[in-house]
């Protein structure tokens, strides 16, 4: 052996073998750094019973200095330089990892529940402290996350690691004060300054951090408590472990949590879930522009060329003003549809038989209200006249042995904007809600829509099957008087060949509306006048007592009070009940 390491020595053999030896995985009573965390991930998966994570890995020189989860593709990353400072204060690999992995896939599984209410705890958190916003979620998040798997979970091993993290910083001192508090457990805490003992700790320990529905409302006390500590904190360098600031590893730099670690898909659906929660546009659009404003800004996303997770310091909002007219109008229009989507006009097709077929009768059916009193057969019906049980006759094409076809005609929309009715950038407007609810639903059944919104001017538009821009023409606000001009509304429906469905969505106080109505009456190609009455102040005298203008009255009247409202309009082929 030694004849054989004499000539390994001469022969430079030995260098080899220890960048081999330099390649292999540190293996700690007979388990390698891979078969331990394997070991601890499997405990971890059957605690919070994380399945669908996928399995996390141990890198040097990863983008964060201790260990992050990127929730784009469910995978925790864990810095091996923080893995061995952790084991150099003498905790064991399997506390290392257990605790680690909780941490990370807490924050999938537990806080902040999903990145809907990320979004709304930064954006809150905005607003009272501005760019800080990021550092104080996060500390609110990490101790939200920690106490759950203390006290709800019984998890000892995010005890040990926070036992052992050091704590430098008034705040990572305060927060230790804090989990001792809250669990009754040591955690190593250095003695806390008489004033945080004495104001901060009682002030923290009130909030019941468990508190779901009460998370904005406990983010801003925790927020207003530990804010004058946040400026010391920011002088070192986020996170810890890098040879400045404090130049270990504490309490406050376990990791970074922020909608950058989610993909946009996902930004979408949180975006579309909060539309169709919030009952205000106005705070819709300013959470829409405190998003899209962080998506803008990828630079502000980088510290040193490396990535970290978050909106970045200073990405934040400001109201919706008119130099930002196209952010608003998205905003918006996601904030309608959304709210649309939980209401659904129905649109009765239009039986269109075929020029020169001969219709003859070939089957019985129910008749509904919708349908036309001429089909119903009297006798088959017992003379009970009622919808389900009375019987009406479907027709076939002599001809042709095929049923009549079905086809939906054109929507022209009129949409009021006079000063009467609701600004629907600045509270939920039903007008707009039905009108974007109709709009949806004849763009879906491959029909066009014209939009006339009116106030002082009548603003006409021509048919069209682009959902964004109707929506943009429906959603237009002028806040003036209402008049409409009855010539560029003739002229919209005179120009299209197919059949044209009228839907006019107004409060009343439309001095021409008779004569409007009247002559859109008379148009061979009006199919259908529906008419949604938004009940307010106003009043809608003026809807009262319409008559048609001979032939057959085509006019339909609701009433619309409140949202749950919409979805009783029936666009029907036939006079309904209520029509005047």
């Amino acid at each position: 052996m030694r004849t054989q390491f004499f000539w390994e020595k001469i022969f430079g053999v030995p260098e080899k073998r220890e960048e081999k030896e330099k390649q292999e995985t540190p293996r700690v009573n007979n388990l390698s750094l891979d078969e331990e965390l394997e070991n601890a991930w499997e405990h971890v998966q059957e605690k919070l019973y994380c399945y669908e994570l996928t399995f996390p890995e141990i890198k040097e020189g990863a983008r964060t200095n201790t260990a992050c989860i990127d929730m784009s593709n469910h995978k925790i990353t864990i810095n091996k330089s923080f893995v061995n400072y952790l084991a150099s204060k003498g905790m064991d690999y399997q506390t290392i990892f257990r605790s680690i992995l909780s941490h990370e896939a807490g924050h999938f599984k537990i806080m902040p529940w999903d990145l809907k209410n990320l979004v709304m705890m930064l954006y809150t958190a905005e607003k009272v402290c501005g760019d800080k916003k990021d550092v104080v979620s996060n500390y609110f998040m990490d101790v939200s996350l920690n106490l759950d798997l203390m006290l709800n979970k019984h998890n000892d091993d995010i005890h040990q690691l926070y036992k052992h993290l050091d704590k430098n910083s008034k705040i990572d001192n305060l927060l230790s004060h804090l989990y001792s508090l809250k669990t009754g457990w040591d955690f190593n805490s250095p003695k806390l300054p008489h004033e945080l003992k004495k104001d901060h700790l009682p002030k923290l320990g009130e909030i019941k951090f468990k508190q779901k529905n009460k998370a904005y409302e406990n983010l801003i006390r925790f927020i207003q408590v530990i804010k004058d500590l946040i400026d010391e904190e920011e002088k070192k360098q986020w996170p810890g472990g890098n040879g400045k600031g404090n130049g270990k590893y504490s309490l406050s730099g376990i990791d970074r949590f922020g909608i950058g670690a989610y993909d946009k898909n996902e930004i979408r659906r949180a975006l579309r879930e909060l539309a169709e929660e919030l009952e205000s546009p106005a705070d819709f659009a300013g959470v829409y522009k405190f998003v899209k404003n962080a998506e803008k800004k990828p630079d502000e996303n980088k510290d040193n060329g490396k990535d970290k997770k978050g909106l970045g310091i200073g990405s934040g909002t400001k109201e919706i003003t008119s130099q930002e007219p196209e952010l608003n109008l998205e905003a918006l229009i996601e904030f309608y549809t959304a709210k649309s989507e939980a209401y659904h006009i129905h649109v009765k097709e239009k039986h269109t038989p075929k020029s020169g077929d001969k219709l003859i009768k070939s089957e019985l059916k129910s008749w509904e209200a919708e349908d036309p009193y001429l089909d119903i057969d009297v006798f088959n019906s017992y003379g009970k006249f009622f919808p389900g049980i009375t019987k009406s006759w479907n027709y076939t094409s002599a001809e042709q042995g095929k049923q009549k076809s079905k086809s939906t005609p054109e929507l022209l929309l009129m949409i009021d904007s006079s000063g009467s009715m609701t600004d629907p950038a600045e509270e939920n407007s039903n007008a707009v809600l039905g009108a974007i609810c109709a709009a949806r639903q004849y763009l879906k059944k491959n029909s066009k829509v014209a939009v006339v919104n009116f106030s002082d001017e009548t603003r006409a538009y021509g048919f069209n099957d682009d959902y964004k821009r109707v929506a943009e023409r429906i959603i237009q606000y002028q806040c003036g008087g209402t008049t409409l001009a009855d010539d560029a509304i003739g002229q919209l429906v005179s120009k299209t060949k197919k059949e044209v469905d009228i839907m006019l969505i107004t409060d009343g106080g439309i001095w021409n509306l008779k004569s409007v109505l009247h002559k859109l009456n008379e148009k061979k190609n009006t199919n259908r006048i529906t008419i949604l009455n938004i009940t307010g102040w106003y009043g809608s005298s003026d809807l009262y007592g319409l008559k048609s203008g001979g032939g057959k009255n085509k006019i339909s009247v609701y009433n619309i009070k409140k949202e749950k409202d919409i979805p009783k309009i029936v666009v029907g082929n036939m006079i309904k009940a209520g029509v005047i």
